[in-house]
C-alpha cells in the first residue's frame, strides 16, 4: 500500500437505501465526483464497465461489490464505501448469470495499475475479514473509516 493513502469520511455513505445497482454505483460516482476525486466522465464509465465484467463477490454473510474503471477517468485515488439498508443486485465476477445480493460496496477510483493492484490486494484483506464486514455494515461513517484505515495501514 503506498504510504499516504486513507479512506477520506466525506466519500463514506451509511444504510443507503437504493432500488439497485445502478443507483448505488451513481450515487457513489457522485459522491467521489463532488470530493474532486474523479472525473464528469467516470460515472458513466464506472455503469458500462460494470455491464461488462460485473464485480459482485460471493462471501458468507455480507457479499460486496467493487466498482471500478479506467485510471483516466480518475483525478486522485480513493475508495468510496457504502452500506445497504437493503441488499442490491450485483453480477458474481467471473460469473455473470449468479446474481448475488450486495450489501456492501467498495467503488474505486485509481490512478495507475500498479497503485490499483496493491490497493485490490490490501481491500482483498478487508473483504476475507467476515468479522470486520460485520462490522462495517454496523458501523457509522467514523467508525468505517477508522476500521478500514487500520486494516489497509496493516502489513
Amino acid at each position: 500500500m503506498h504510504k499516504g493513502f486513507t479512506l477520506a469520511e466525506e466519500v463514506v455513505r451509511v444504510q443507503v437505501d437504493v432500488p439497485d445497482r445502478e443507483a448505488i454505483m451513481r450515487l457513489m460516482a457522485d459522491v467521489l465526483e463532488k470530493e474532486g476525486y474523479v472525473k464528469e466522465t467516470y460515472k458513466d464509465a464506472v455503469l458500462a464497465r460494470e455491464e461488462i465484467f460485473s464485480t459482485g463477490l460471493p462471501l458468507q454473510e455480507y457479499c460486496v461489490a467493487i466498482p471500478h474503471t479506467d485510471a483516466i477517468h480518475v483525478n486522485k485515488p480513493m475508495i468510496g464505501v457504502a452500506t445497504l439498508q437493503n441488499p442490491v443486485q450485483f453480477a458474481e465476477m467471473g460469473n455473470p448469470e449468479e446474481l448475488l445480493d450486495v450489501q456492501i460496496v467498495f467503488m474505486l477510483a485509481m490512478q495507475d495499475g500498479r497503485e490499483q493492484i496493491k490497493l485490490l490486494t490490501q481491500l482483498m484483506k478487508v473483504v476475507q475479514d467476515q468479522e470486520l464486514l460485520k462490522k462495517i455494515y454496523k458501523a457509522d461513517q467514523k467508525e468505517i473509516v477508522e476500521l478500514i484505515n487500520q486494516k489497509l495501514c496493516m502489513e
